[in-house]
């Protein structure tokens, strides 16, 4: 097990039955971990890069601060694809950004650099999960939503909204985190609300790119 341990910046490697951690990586306000398939571990921090581990290489950002093309902002989750492209939740920036292996800048493939609600745009993303059929889903933080991209679409689909912020089924308040298990059920951390919800795909539905039903548990 691999932890993000942000504030006493470092991140840690628990193995099966240790008692304590160990440091990894000092020195690093960490924001998001993953693996990619080889098990080279990638890294976003507080540098507005992402760095892969253990070859200390850097893969996306290091460029300081900014809205270019080979910056970052803010990047906090992030997620590898099965090609080893890097895609990063770009929190300031609103934005998620693809890296492909050995780019020297990334790819605008969710959001831009402006903040609004409509389907298009991006406000202050937090997460990034990419599935099979190389379908984005983002957490978008401040605009309480998931919101989905197709493979090469240039417009966002919303599939789960707020009904007001509150802690009943409808509302998804402040939506940190994604992940996927075997099965393609998505897995959502909420902030304010302090639990972990699934939302399965009903794959029945999905005919010609629209997978438009899910069932909230």
């Amino acid at each position: 097990m691999f932890i993000c341990d942000h504030n006493n910046k470092r991140v840690q490697r628990w193995l099966k039955n240790d008692t304590h951690g160990q440091t990894i990586i000092a020195n690093i306000s960490c924001w998001g971990l993953a693996m990619d398939k080889e098990g080279s571990l990638h890294v976003s921090d507080n540098e507005h890069r992402v760095t892969k581990w253990p070859s200390s290489q850097i893969v996306a950002g290091g460029h300081g601060q900014g809205p270019a093309l080979n910056q970052l902002g803010q990047p906090v989750h992030l997620f590898v694809d099965e090609h080893k492209s890097v895609f990063v939740a770009d929190a300031l920036h609103n934005r998620v950004m693809q890296w492909p292996l050995g780019a020297k800048e990334g790819i605008l493939v969710a959001g831009a650099n402006e903040v609004d609600s409509t389907v298009d745009y991006l406000n202050s993303p937090t997460a990034v999960i990419v599935d099979h059929m190389g379908t984005i889903y983002v957490a978008d933080y401040n605009n309480h939503r998931i919101v989905r991209w197709f493979n090469g679409s240039t417009s966002g689909h919303v599939i789960m909204a707020e009904q007001g912020v509150g802690i009943g089924i409808p509302q998804v308040p402040y939506l940190y985190d994604l992940a996927f298990d075997r099965q393609g059920n998505l897995y959502v951390t909420e902030l304010l609300n302090s639990r972990i919800r699934m939302f399965p795909i009903d794959k029945i539905s999905c005919v010609k790119r629209t997978c438009q039903k899910f069932v909230i548990s």
